[in-house]
């Protein structure tokens, strides 16, 4: 049973992913297989996604974007 609490690490979890794939310190494959794993998808997604805008390489930025969507997970 995944409770709140679960929920809200596995979120945060993978926010900090995110804004290390932006930095270079993950590669996509990385990132991907942690999207994978959260099982968040989207709306939430794609928030979190467009939170981290602006804070890295724009070109990873849109690479992951555009993965996201390929796997429907946006």
């Amino acid at each position: 049973m995944t409770t709140a609490k679960d929920k809200e690490a596995v979120r945060r979890y993978l926010e900090y992913a995110l804004a290390d794939y932006l930095a270079g310190k993950k590669n996509q494959r990385a990132i991907i297989g942690d999207i994978e794993k959260s099982n968040i998808r989207g709306k939430e997604l794609s928030a979190m996604v467009e939170s981290v805008r602006g804070k890295g390489d724009a070109a990873k930025f849109e690479s992951l974007r555009r993965e996201c969507e390929t796997r429907g997970w946006l």
